[in-house]
């Protein structure tokens, strides 16, 4: 698969987890910098919209962790635009962090193929407090939601849970 350079106008599209959220209010508004944590060493995953058009097209995609996509009942999907990421550097002492956006399709031979898999890098690998929280809370900033979770029904919390 061919990769490609991401426009600065492009949304980059990010899955959260409800989880991420305390279940006795739901404020989606107020999303944790946590929720902004890359699961691996190479960056934030992100889902390009040339070939991922729509919010909701993104949160049906099928990985090897949901086979049958996402819904709104386990997750939200927003945005990031492109050039804003790419915009954002923070100095801390003497050494300068600044994310850039890389297309980042998996091979043609994963079981599930996402062609709009991207990365949004520049996250300090090793956590040092100030710079890596710093870079959360921008990405925390940028993030626009298109489809919020849908919050657990009071009734279906566990006891004990809250």
């Amino acid at each position: 698969m061919e990769i490609e350079p991401i426009p600065d106008e492009s949304k980059l599209f990010y899955h959260i987890s409800r989880s991420k959220f305390k279940a006795q209010n739901y404020d989606f508004s107020d999303v944790p910098p946590d929720a902004f944590t890359p699961q691996g060493t190479d960056g934030l995953s992100v889902n390009w919209d040339k070939f991922c058009k729509t919010a909701q097209e993104c949160l049906e995609i099928k990985t090897e962790g949901y086979p049958e996509g996402r819904t709104p009942k386990t997750h939200g999907v927003g945005h990031f635009v492109a050039g804003d990421a790419r915009q954002t550097k923070i100095i801390a002492e003497t050494t300068i962090f600044q994310f850039d956006v890389l297309h980042d399709p998996d091979p043609e031979t994963k079981p599930y193929c996402n062609k709009a898999h991207s990365l949004i890098t520049g996250l300090p690998l090793s956590k040092p407090k100030p710079p890596y929280n710093q870079m959360r809370k921008e990405l925390k900033r940028m993030f626009i939601w298109d489809i919020e979770p849908e919050p657990i029904q009071p009734s279906l919390i566990p006891e004990g849970s809250i």
